[in-house]
């Protein structure tokens, strides 16, 4: 039966009847909606004009986990981003790929899509299929077929192993992606748009910005990048039309320019776009996904909405002449749609107009009375949120910090290192880690140190402080608007915003403790005190005491009160708060475990059980322990340490009369200024890595000697003792 091109394509075309608007609401990636869910979904979908329905879930993928090649399975890593996602070869596997990727995972997520798309028929929609190409596949595949192997893609800091996508120059690829897209569009008719996401999470293309850096086959090394993604797109394209369908298919390529060029979409055909953008450069695709998952940067914690960005986004979106607007509601679907509702009946054109449509939409929900007030609580969100959101790198701090580094659950101890086996299982799990070290050092986010210097501490520290501060003065205010509003619908959606504001405000404030304690850690002296007036007349005062304790000490006490609030926060609500599996095999990097209440009160148990080591390891001044002790856990964890970063350490010299300890240099210029402020006697004591003994020190009186280039520890702690050494030890 021949179709016509009329009704095989979506044509694209400009003005607000013919647009294309996308519905999107992906809550917690790798988890579908059940398909009551989706039918509801998209039936409030269609009430408000909507045309098509994002189809972007499906369930993770259990072959991109636990890979034979890596030495800690058990730990979280770079393919958590990949699981969750959508590839053609995740719908429809070619013969030749069949012996290394689950058949009846690819059935099973074809047969949910399936399902998907009757709903959509029944209601008069259509679909925009997402995902990541071109997805990076099994060693085993490049083993068999050595030609196919294309770019390494994997984030380098949180991988401990290579993966490759394969190389879209190679006309046996290009054959795969052309058959799977024929058999994804016979069995998704409804499907117009496959837009992509690579160079990110799972995919890359030959000789592009990866994240190993431009990389591929030596082949395909010379040949233009725009080209290699035509050809891509016709593949594609022929593809559907094998299948009687004409489909749209569009690359987000993360920002990076073409061979240096600044206008590089030339080459492209109609139906074919850059970032949205077609080969004549005009926009055919703007989005609002200030309120997904990953846009929003709230994620891990569900149902916070941002209508502020929201109603901007859809305004700016409709003001350009983008014929597809993909809108995500996730975060609050019912409250998101009233606020496009409105916008459609009554456009804005700039901030007021924006407020007011607002304005309307709060009176609705909690009357004319209190409406200014659900306003300034939707503001006080919005700033929070703006507030803390590139504390990390740019990176989303809520799903990099709590979440993949599980600050949330882990526990804060003056040395982690002598932690048990038993202690650091529960968060270790899931904590993104390549190393050792990295499983267990405060330092480490997404696979980097960040140490900060001062001022950087305490900048990060005020900005997350100010985010809690208004997060928690949004979640009174909800509290109490709560108990004035007549309707009791809307109070009880106020009491329950107010829950998750309050869990947005508890992983900010462990964002901001963590960080805190890290640094302070890292760079106060076993020997620092700092005088307190306190009974000073007589012997039962405190005349002194360690600075570096007294600090992790506070910084300790707030997060084990921080955790306990959050666990009782979770008893308390009848609705799911943060992301978390149904089941403990299903916790990654990316949602929590379902006993995470549990988990968080095990975090203060060790906490408090491994407080006696604050005295051990950071004495008062006046009271250090006896060098002569022997070595314990703390000290072992910190030889574990710097035996990653290369250095035989710590070590502890004995002289005629003092000993020295040194550790790892953590905070190494913070160290030098207090040193040189207070005139210390002790100097500077080094080990060179390459040589078994160490290295010459000075005493008392003495001329200090120089510093050796890139010294891999810092001196620490000078402590005198009442014994004579006949010699140095170590």
């Amino acid at each position: 039966m021949s179709v016509s091109a009329s009704e095989r394509s979506p044509q694209p075309a400009s003005g607000g009847s013919r647009r294309a608007i996308v519905w999107e609401g992906e809550r917690v990636p790798g988890f579908p909606r059940l398909l009551q869910e989706f039918r509801a979904f998209a039936e409030q979908a269609a009430s408000v004009g909507a045309t098509h329905m994002a189809l972007n879930e499906i369930p993770k993928s259990s072959w991109q986990r636990g890979d034979p090649r890596d030495p800690h399975p058990e730990w979280e890593y770079w393919t958590v981003w990949s699981r969750p996602n959508i590839g053609l070869f995740k719908l429809a596997l070619p013969p030749a790929l069949e012996p290394w990727i689950p058949k009846e995972e690819v059935e099973r997520n074809m047969a949910l899509l399936e399902e998907r798309c009757t709903v959509l028929r029944s209601l008069g929609l259509r679909a925009l299929l997402a995902g990541n190409e071109p997805m990076w596949l099994p060693e085993g595949v490049f083993q068999a077929h050595p030609h196919w192997r294309g770019p390494e893609v994997q984030h380098p800091s949180i991988s401990r192993v290579p993966y490759h996508s394969p190389c879209l120059d190679h006309p046996e690829v290009l054959a795969m992606y052309r058959w799977a897209m024929a058999e994804v569009c016979r069995r998704l008719p409804e499907v117009d748009y496959y837009t992509m996401l690579t160079n990110d999470s799972s995919a890359g293309l030959c000789w592009a910005h990866t994240y190993p850096g431009k990389n591929g086959p030596r082949a395909c090394r010379d040949l233009p990048l725009i080209d290699r993604i035509v050809r891509f797109f016709d593949a594609l394209q022929e593809g559907a039309r094998q299948a009687g369908r004409e489909i749209i298919v569009n690359l987000n390529n993360t920002g990076f320019k073409i061979d240096g060029q600044a206008r590089f979409r030339g080459p492209l055909k109609p139906g074919q776009y850059l970032e949205g953008v077609d080969g004549e450069e005009r926009v055919r695709i703007r989005s609002s996904g200030s309120n997904g998952w990953f846009g929003g940067y709230l994620y891990p914690v569900l149902g916070v909405p941002k209508p502020v960005s929201f109603v901007e986004e859809v305004e700016k979106a409709f003001a350009s002449e983008a014929d597809c607007i993909p809108i995500s509601v996730a975060n609050s679907e019912a409250l998101l749609t009233d606020i496009y509702r409105a916008f459609r009946e009554m456009p804005s054109q700039g901030l007021p107009s924006r407020l007011a449509i607002l304005r309307r939409v709060a009176a609705e929900r909690v009357g004319e009375e209190h409406a200014e007030g659900l306003v300034d609580i939707w503001w006080a969100i919005e700033r929070a949120a703006e507030t803390a959101r590139h504390c990390l790198r740019g990176s989303p701090m809520m799903i990099v910090g709590p979440l993949m580094t599980r600050w949330t659950i882990m526990p804060l101890v003056p040395d982690v290192y002598a932690l048990t086996e038993e202690e650091t299982a529960y968060f270790t799990r899931g904590r993104l880690a390549k190393t050792e070290i990295e499983a267990l050092d405060y330092w480490y986010a997404l696979g980097r140190r960040d140490e900060r210097g001062e001022a950087g501490v305490q900048h990060v520290m005020l900005e997350m402080q100010l985010a809690v501060n208004r997060l928690e003065k949004a979640a009174s205010a909800a509290e109490r608007l709560a108990e004035q509003v007549e309707s009791p619908q809307a109070a009880q959606e106020l009491r329950d915003l107010a829950r998750r504001v309050k869990a947005l405000a508890s992983l900010h404030l462990t964002c901001k403790n963590f960080i805190a304690y890290a640094y302070v850690l890292g760079s106060r002296g076993a020997d620092e005190g700092v005088a307190v007036y306190r009974d000073i007349y007589n012997s039962t005062g405190t005349p002194s005491l360690n600075l570096g304790r007294w600090e992790l000490c506070a910084i300790a006490r707030e997060e084990m009160d921080n955790a306990l609030a959050l666990a009782d926060l979770l008893e308390e609500s009848p609705e799911p708060i943060l992301a978390m599996a149904p089941t403990p095999e299903e916790e990654d990097g990316l949602v929590f475990a379902p006993n995470l209440v549990e988990q968080l009160r095990k975090k203060v148990s060790i906490m408090l059980k491994h407080w006696p080591e604050y005295n051990t390891l950071l004495p008062a001044p006046g009271l250090a322990a006896d060098p002569d002790a022997p070595p314990g856990p703390a000290r072992e964890g910190r030889a574990h340490l710097a035996r990653g970063r290369g250095a035989k350490l710590p070590c502890l010299f004995r002289g005629p009369g003092f000993a020295v300890e040194v550790r790892p240099a953590l905070g190494l210029f913070a160290q030098r200024k207090r040193l040189k402020r207070r005139n210390r006697i002790a100097r500077r004591i080094v080990e060179r890595p390459s040589r078994n003994s160490a290295a010459a020190t000075s005493v008392s009186g003495s001329t200090p000697q120089p510093m050796r280039r890139n010294p891999p520890c810092q001196f620490v702690a000078w402590r005198p003792i009442s014994r004579d050494w006949p010699s140095f030890s170590t």
